[in-house]
């Protein structure tokens, strides 16, 4: 595990140190890391527009959404990803062990957890042994001949399910998986939306008997192909939201007191990620904590009443 820190005040700190035996070689070695900053990564999407969405659906939307077998992410509220507290989890995921690697603990990273963290379904088809279409058919030519253009936008997509609330068939659940995918699992390069999935849609195919935690490991699998750490002008395409909280969930850093007390989807938001990216940089630096169990969601869906109002989680404290 590596880490990217500044020390402002190593200068200082340099002129009172005694004469070091260690090589030459080694001290600038030393030096140099002390001055240098956490990278920040980048990426051309983000899950903002995942909450914004789930958050404007109608109650027939909401009820087709858990017809998907995918209920647990209405209850979203991850708004963002601090740059910092991103680029370290990134970093630090080992695609070929498919784990994220903190020294002498690591965080797997598999259909289990990700059915324990996103709750959609661990079962049926695999998604990639129905046949690919080169072109759109069916349903999802339709779906596409609703956007105008080559691309579709994720900010497109949340206005037609917002502003088609009756609308809870097949066109509605094509708009939400498409929103899902491209904004927790994989995007383009550009930032508009990933349309591969559909090229294996048949207007026969049942969505809710798809093993979508499956397809979504083997995407996670191969997110840091062309991925250059450390560099402002490579953007990271992957499931930077499932890592992230995945990492957090599983990961308690002091002096943090979380109890968990709702699910990682309800509890993390933006703002409480930014607090726990400045307090892992302020106790020396990220993954410095114990490992401790994956949050176990007795509910086994989104945490809300009937309503749709949800649970209010616990503060978080230091």
């Amino acid at each position: 595990m590596t880490f990217y820190v500044e020390d402002k005040d190593n200068s200082a700190g340099a002129k009172k140190r005694k004469r070091s035996t260690t090589k030459s070689k080694d001290v600038k070695k030393s030096k140099s890391e002390e001055n240098i900053k956490w990278c920040s990564i980048r990426t051309p999407t983000s899950p903002r527009q995942m909450y914004l969405g789930v958050n404007g659906l109608s109650k027939k939307q909401r009820d087709a959404v858990r017809s998907l077998g995918f209920g647990k992410i209405l209850s979203f509220q991850v708004d963002g990803i601090p740059s910092k507290l991103g680029h370290f989890v990134v970093d630090n995921f080992d695609p070929d062990e498919m784990a994220i690697n903190l020294g002498s603990d690591i965080i797997k990273v598999d259909d289990d957890s990700i059915h324990q963290l996103l709750g959609v379904p661990n079962s049926g088809v695999v998604l990639e042994t129905l046949e690919y279409k080169k072109n759109f058919t069916g349903n999802a030519k339709s779906w596409k001949n609703m956007y105008e253009g080559s691309y579709v936008t994720t900010s497109q997509v949340v206005s037609r399910m917002h502003d088609n609330g009756d609308d809870d068939g097949i066109m509605f659940k094509l708009d939400f998986l498409t929103l899902f995918i491209t904004t927790i699992v994989e995007a383009q390069d550009h930032g508009k939306c990933k349309l591969e999935f559909l090229r294996h849609i048949n207007d026969d195919t049942d969505l809710s008997d798809i093993n979508w935690c499956s397809y979504i490991t083997r995407l996670i699998k191969k997110c840091k192909n062309g991925w250059k750490r450390c560099d402002k002008n490579s953007f990271f395409t992957g499931a930077l939201t499932i890592l992230v909280l995945l990492y957090v969930d599983r990961f308690n850093v002091p002096p943090l007191n979380v109890e968990r007390t709702t699910t990682p989807l309800n509890f993390w938001t933006m703002e409480r990620l930014r607090l726990r990216q400045k307090l892992e940089i302020k106790n020396g630096g990220f993954g410095k904590g114990c490992l401790r169990d994956q949050y176990l969601d007795l509910n086994g869906d989104e945490s809300e009443d009937e309503q749709g109002n949800k649970d209010k989680p616990q503060d978080l404290t230091v």
